[in-house]
């Protein structure tokens, strides 16, 4: 009866109890257990066009990586898929398939046990649906942090997720800039009003319909309209001529420039 209220005193387990003579709680010699919590990163797909890339852009901090959360001898990541549910998973640590393993970082040790990181991890797999993948913004990265966040060893390294943060903060400046949209809607893109009708559409014309049935493909009740004539090809522009009178001064000044050529050269010879 003592050591129930004991326990229900000092709590169910007895190296909490207090000890006689002023000794110290059994908890004080038995600190409590903590593990090893590791950041696995990955360069991202299976290419080596990417694994170059990103041993240049690691001087500068930057690179596209893919990473996992080891803990408890287990790797948990996030990943998107056009489905329903969640997008988590976990696979042996560096062993995911999908990606090149690149290197290891130690993130810390975790306080907290098994069936509590499990527990972590249900709460994040309702969090983190495979439908809300983004690239920039929610991608494995983001996931680790949170999970990293979780277990209560602090951020992970900037450099591996610098380049979604960079591509967001882009992405941002330009929709603040408004490129790609107009200042204010043109008609086509303003909604008609609740109770008023929609913009009246003309009729497609009959042969915009499949005639492939019988019918030509037209409608009943619309009037097939009278295509238009052909187009004839335009002939050139007539030429100026001169008037009669214009034409004959002409023939007299040649024939007087003949006579008097014919009477220069009679004078020469005689």
């Amino acid at each position: 009866m003592g050591a129930s209220a004991s326990g229900e005193a000092w709590g169910n387990s007895p190296q909490n109890w207090p000890q006689p003579n002023g000794a110290q709680p059994l908890a004080a010699w038995f600190p409590p257990r903590r593990t090893p919590v590791m950041l696995n990163i990955y360069d991202l797909g299976k290419k080596n066009e990417t694994k170059v890339m990103n041993r240049l852009l690691r001087v500068i901090g930057s690179g596209a990586f893919h990473s996992g959360v080891e803990v408890f001898g287990r790797e948990w990541s996030y990943r998107g898929a056009h489905r329903a549910g969640t997008g988590l998973f976990c696979c042996e640590p560096r062993g995911c398939d999908c990606h090149t393993y690149c290197e290891s970082v130690f993130m810390g040790e975790t306080f907290l046990s098994m069936h509590e990181v499990l527990s972590v991890v249900s709460q994040l797999e309702v969090q983190w649906a495979a439908s809300h993948y983004s690239l920039l913004r929610q991608n494995c990265c983001h996931f680790c942090e949170v999970l990293c966040s979780q277990l209560g060893v602090g951020a992970i390294p900037s450099w591996v997720k610098s380049l979604a943060e960079t591509g967001a903060a882009v992405e941002d400046k330009v929709e603040s800039w408004g490129i790609g949209r107009s200042s204010s809607p043109g008609p086509a893109e303003q909604s008609p009003r609740r109770g008023s009708p929609g913009p009246q559409l003309a009729p497609p014309a009959p042969w915009q319909f499949g005639g492939g049935g019988g019918g030509g493909g037209e409608r009943p009740g619309w009037q097939t309209p009278t295509p238009p004539p052909p187009m004839r090809a335009a002939s050139p522009p007539p030429q100026h001529r001169p008037p009669q009178q214009q034409l004959l001064q002409q023939q007299q000044q040649q024939q007087m420039q003949q006579q008097q050529q014919y009477q220069q050269q009679k004078q020469q010879n005689g």
